[in-house]
């Protein structure tokens, strides 16, 4: 698992083109001290990507085309050639175990089932970012 430490903000691209969808993941978020960027397509994720350098982008497997599996490759190929590291979450509507492991296969970190949960999304966010003070369940 992808850890970077040493971090109390992270900057996040959420890439997610259900409108009503990215708005609850937005507000589930906590500002400060995480800083979001959203996207609805992969191209806008592209441009953001390579203007902000986020630490974490929370993407959609669903995405329309080319879809979020081949977006999450692009990012991780754009941070190689940037030499910068980030970490990738996958969300998707299918626990299917298919769908994750293509997903972590092309350079997904880690996976969410939706729909996520403040909980869930704030345990992931620690699990990466170990430094970012987000409360955590008991």
């Amino acid at each position: 698992m992808r850890v970077i430490e040493g971090k109390s903000e992270i900057n996040v691209l959420l890439v997610e083109d259900d409108l009503d969808y990215r708005a609850l993941v937005l507000a589930l978020l906590p500002k400060p001290p995480v800083h979001v960027y959203p996207a609805e397509t992969p191209q806008v994720a592209y441009e953001l990507f390579e203007r902000h350098r986020p630490d974490l982008v929370l993407m959609d497997i669903g995405l329309a085309y080319p879809g979020g599996i081949v977006a999450t490759d692009e990012i991780r190929k754009r941070a190689r050639a940037l030499k910068h590291e980030v970490v990738i979450i996958m969300s998707t509507g299918s626990s299917r175990m298919e769908d994750v492991k293509r997903a972590l296969h092309f350079g997904a970190d880690d996976y969410m089932v939706k729909p996520i949960s403040r909980g869930v999304l704030y345990e992931k966010i620690h699990a990466h970012f170990p430094a970012v003070p987000v409360p955590r369940r008991s």
